[in-house]
């Protein structure tokens, strides 16, 4: 609630309980604003954007004064008592304990779209890298993490100072606190002290909020046409770890991608112009992976060098300001125009990629070898879903003594090729490793279990009728599709669509011998207290099954079962995973085997 407001010195008449002031400025000169206000947060709500609490204090946007021009600069004193310590982004520029009271002051680098302020019982630790100050603010319980996280904090910087361009904050903070979450701000992470200690923070997610240092707080995100942040940042941290790793592991990233993306209804897509954040899985679907492809796509197009020039001109035209889509596609074809007399055609690349919902659908057809004097000639031809796109697509044709991968351009809807070759060909396979963003063909990729979450549509099959058993499992479907489904009861055909079954063993298990499908699944039906599998189908919709011993095991996996969407079946014994996998997928429809013309 507002007290006081002066503007150069004149006190204006407010109402307090009005949440919007309107009054004129000279816009040719400096004003000096004064806001004086009190409120109350509140006291530790799970979803609350604003708590103060002895155990953790979380101050998102919504607690100061903000005006409609957007961004902000500030300087800010926070001053708490001995105990707790406070952080906030920005540059620390003064700090004391005196008097029963810890201050800390910070100034701001650059502007910024809101104002983040944290305070707990921290135990700090700190490391400097070169005149960089690294920082741990954790909860006394994780305290003894500090080391591993100042360590790998300190070789993310150094890797993307080498990679985009010099690092734009005076350091980096990582703080800890009870909301089970992690949120990236200008030179700040913060983490929920229950997930520090799982492996992929320190492998992953850290470097990723590390990134957005760089992309989305260093260089704004201008969201009129869509956020290209999280697909850069996925692409350049989540992707480049697998990748450092090996071409398999790389290759295996994009597959789940792939996977993912099969099971995502067409009528659901959306162009990367209209992504703003994730929302739901099948955002994270668009806004993150695909995105993500984008820049690979883009990277296998123009090389690796001009790749990441193109990387460092966009950093250096737009650190400090909005940059969108537009921006990114100037600097790459920047970068392009000066390696080639002709750019590939960076603008319609990103147009093709970003303005676009969904993507193309491949088919191999006409596929023949026959021999000549010089050798073979492999001849086929590849289409794809109208209205074409101009693809790079990567081919592999394997013989008796070799593997040989290149790539063919296809920029219309139906095109013949022809490929000479020493040796006769035995095989050829077209984009075997999703090089290439595209709805897969029949049985390239696995069914998954996120594909119920992604039909909106797809109804729920309870195999139960003890009430308590009802219960765990309308709340477990509720969890696993992130939205209030249709339920129907076990004497319910399952529908041809996407549809989950859920119940207990036994129950579970007549409705899949009623409908013919108890054979599928085997070695899993009875393992563990409860377990979710995939079933594939022929000509229908894939179906979820979750089964467990009796309404507690169900309501145990309730909570961990949505993160393990991506996988084909899991494996339970109470709340703690013993399986999981995916099922093995064939070679699909564009991969066959030769033969020659004549015989």
């Amino acid at each position: 609630m507002v007290d006081r407001l002066v503007v150069d010195g004149t006190a204006l008449a407010v109402d307090p309980r009005a949440g919007r002031w309107l009054f004129k400025l000279n816009k040719r000169k400096p004003h000096d604003i004064m806001v004086r206000y009190h409120g109350t947060a509140a006291g530790g709500e799970e979803d609350a954007d604003l708590v103060i609490d002895p155990a953790g204090t979380f101050l998102l946007g919504g607690w100061y004064p903000t005006f409609d021009d957007g961004l902000i600069s500030y300087e800010l004193t926070v001053d708490v008592p001995v105990g707790q310590l406070a952080v906030a982004p920005g540059k620390l520029v003064e700090e004391r304990s005196s008097s029963g009271r810890y201050k800390a002051r910070y100034i701001s680098q650059g502007p910024m779209e809101e104002i983040a302020l944290f305070a707990g019982p921290y135990v700090m630790r700190e490391r400097w890298l070169q005149r960089r100050r690294l920082r741990t603010y954790f909860d006394p319980s994780v305290a003894e993490l500090a080391p591993a996280y100042l360590e790998k904090a300190g070789q993310y910087l150094e890797f993307y100072e080498a990679w985009i361009g010099a690092y734009p904050y005076a350091g980096f903070d990582v703080v800890s606190g009870p909301r089970p979450l992690g949120l990236g701000f200008p030179g700040l992470t913060y983490v929920g002290s229950a997930v520090l200690r799982l492996p992929f923070l320190l492998d992953t997610s850290l470097g990723h909020e590390v990134l957005h240092s760089w992309w989305g707080n260093g260089v704004l995100i201008d969201a009129s046409r869509g956020n290209w942040a999280e697909g850069l940042t996925t692409f350049m941290a989540d992707y480049t770890y697998e990748e450092r790793k090996g071409e398999a592991q790389a290759a295996e990233m994009r597959r789940r991608w792939m996977r993912e993306y099969a099971a995502l209804p067409p009528d659901r897509e959306q162009p990367l112009t209209a992504f703003r954040s994730r929302q739901h899985t099948t955002s994270q679907v668009v806004g993150y992976h695909k995105a993500a492809m984008v820049f690979f796509m883009l990277r296998d197009v123009l090389g690796q060098p001009a790749f990441d020039r193109g990387l460092r001109r966009f950093w250096e035209r737009n650190h400090f300001r909005r940059a969108s889509w537009d921006d990114l596609w100037q600097a790459f074809e920047a970068v392009d125009g000066e390696v080639r007399p002709n750019p590939v055609g960076v603008r319609k690349f990103f147009s093709q990629w970003i303005e676009r919902a969904g993507a193309p659908m491949l088919a191999l057809s006409e596929v023949a070898v026959r021999q000549e004097e010089q050798g073979f000639v492999l001849s086929f031809v590849l289409s794809q879903t109208d209205p074409a796109y101009k693809l790079r697509v990567p081919l592999v044709v394997d013989s008796a003594t070799a593997s040989r991968a290149e790539a063919e351009w296809l920029d219309l809807s139906t095109l013949r090729y022809q490929i000479g070759t020493p040796d006769r060909p035995h095989r050829l396979c077209v984009d075997p490793d999703f090089r290439l963003f595209r709805r897969p063909g029949p049985g390239e990729v696995a069914p998954i279990l996120r594909s119920a979450a992604f039909d909106p549509s797809a109804p729920v099959v309870i195999a139960a009728l003890n009430p308590q058993v009802q219960a765990a499992a309308r709340n477990l479907a509720a969890r696993l599709l992130e939205r209030e489904p249709q339920f129907n009861g076990p004497s319910a055909p399952l529908p041809d669509g996407t549809a989950v079954l859920v119940g207990t063993d036994a129950e579970v298990e007549a409705v899949l011998k009623r409908e013919a499908l108890d054979g599928l699944a085997p070695d899993i039906a009875r393992r563990g207290t409860a377990r979710a599998w995939t079933v594939a189908r022929l000509g229908k919709g894939a179906l979820v099954v979750v089964s467990g011993e009796d309404a507690g095991a169900l309501s145990a996996i309730a909570g961990p079962l949505p993160h393990y969407g991506a996988e084909s079946f899991v494996v339970f014994e109470g709340r703690r995973l013993s399986d999981r996998g995916v099922w093995p997928a064939g070679p699909g429809p564009l991969c066959v085997e030769l033969e020659s013309e004549d015989g």
